[in-house]
């Protein structure tokens, strides 16, 4: 997960001004937030049952 983190810095560090005049803050750090947050709620899911056995 900090790969992909990481990588969602860089890119938000290479995005336009434009890009920031036109969308919310708000709204980027909560995609953000949500985003990664869901993507390791399905990792972690999907990688207990294989700890398992």
């Amino acid at each position: 997960m900090h790969d992909l983190r990481t990588a969602v810095y860089g890119r938000l560090q290479r995005m336009s001004l434009a890009f920031f005049t036109r969308t919310r803050t708000g709204e980027v750090q909560s995609r953000i937030a949500n985003d990664i947050g869901g993507m390791q709620a399905t990792v972690t899911s999907t990688r207990r049952p294989w700890c398992r056995t």
